[in-house]
């Protein structure tokens, strides 16, 4: 039950009586527009649900998350960001192609371990590797080769 004013046209002014066990609903015919000037806050106890049959859109000058566990499953993401930053206690990514694109990558580390079940294979321009102390490769057949000069130089050089 519901209180209206009918003139200058039908208006519900108050509810009077509802149904206790069936959720409260608003429900508008056509498009519709919630605004407040101020803040505007929607909260639920349990739970926020917002669901269109269409697309959601958040449109702000910022965007603030927080939550104890967040997930996201989509079938496809496209993200457009001009500068991203991440801070990660532990990070594990499964990913079954990743193709990256870059003009620069640097990376900073005290261990990296790659572990290659079939190919490694890397093509530069120039290419510059450094040990501090012991550099080895192994392989059952190793193979050094140039097109104009191979240079070995240490103060000791052991060859078989």
């Amino acid at each position: 039950r519901v209180l209206c004013a009918l003139t200058p046209e039908p208006f519900v002014l108050a509810v009077l009586e509802r149904d206790g066990q069936r959720s409260s609903e608003i429900c508008f015919v056509g498009d519709a527009r919630i605004a407040a000037s101020g803040r505007l806050e929607l909260s639920g106890e349990e739970k926020l649900g917002l669901r269109s049959g269409g697309a959601v859109e958040l449109l702000s000058r910022a965007l603030g998350i927080r939550t104890g566990r967040t997930e996201l499953i989509s079938q496809e993401l496209d993200a457009v960001v001009r500068r991203a930053r991440a801070s990660f206690d532990e990070l594990g990514v499964v990913s079954r192609l990743v193709d990256r694109v870059s003009e620069r990558i640097s990376e900073r580390a005290e261990r990296v371990y790659r572990f290659v079940g079939e190919l490694d294979q890397l093509r530069a321009r120039h290419l510059d590797y450094r040990a501090a102390e012991t550099a080895q490769i192994k392989g059952d057949t190793t193979v050094v080769s140039a097109r104009q000069v191979v240079k070995i130089d240490g103060e000791q050089v052991q060859i078989g």
